[in-house]
């Protein structure tokens, strides 16, 4: 099917997530990211004024299992079923397998959902080698590419080098960014000192995570 004739075939009619803030402060290790997901889930049906039993299909991101996922929202009859990594770059793929799906016949609402519950359980991302069946870090690894800061300074320094940008342009970008989420009700930082976050973006006095990426 050719690109052109997907246009205006699909729509995404509700979005929904969980509560950040409240989860952000509260640290609770036993919820799962299935849990998580289902949350999210609910809240983009109550956004759509849909109910699970229209659900259809379901694309999953980082979440193991497409079908414990189901299980636990009760989604009893799909017609499709997938699941990806959680890279960042499959939130991309997943649109694009709902709207193939929707556009095809294949299924009406497809559930696109991710679940992390990283931060609760003490996780930390950077310096480990992946394991598992399909997994290329180590050939990644050898070039100290071991966190996605690495990936993404690797691509913006690309892009300085192709534009002639200077390293603190970035910071107007992270400022922006974390401005547009202070604005958000359900946001980590809205009890928070917006304001002082916001000048110490603008000032760029924050140490280097892989440069010339500086931590917001």
């Amino acid at each position: 099917m050719m690109h052109a004739s997907l246009r205006d075939k699909t729509a995404i009619v509700g979005v929904g997530t969980t509560e950040f803030g409240p989860r952000y402060r509260n640290l609770d290790p036993e919820l799962s990211p299935y849990e998580l997901a289902a949350e999210a889930l609910q809240n983009a049906l109550d956004d759509a004024g849909l109910s699970k039993d229209d659900v259809d299909g379901l694309v999953a991101a980082r979440l193991p299992s497409y079908a414990r996922m189901a299980d636990v929202f009760g989604i009893r009859r799909p017609r499709i079923l997938n699941a990806f990594q959680g890279s960042g770059r499959m939130s991309g793929v997943v649109l694009e397998t709902a709207v193939m799906a929707v556009a095809t016949g294949l299924a009406n609402v497809v559930a696109c959902v991710y679940g992390n519950n990283g931060r609760s359980v003490g996780a930390r991302y950077g310096g480990d080698i992946e394991s598992g069946p399909g997994s290329t870090s180590i050939y990644d690894t050898m070039y100290g590419m071991t966190s996605p800061g690495a990936y993404v300074s690797l691509m913006y320094r690309r892009y300085q080098h192709l534009y002639g940008v200077p390293d603190r342009r970035q910071i107007r970008s992270g400022a922006t960014c974390r401005r547009a989420g202070f604005a958000r009700p359900r946001s980590t930082g809205r009890t928070g000192p917006a304001g002082r976050a916001h000048r110490c973006a603008q000032s760029g006095h924050h140490r280097g995570v892989d440069q010339p990426i500086r931590r917001q």
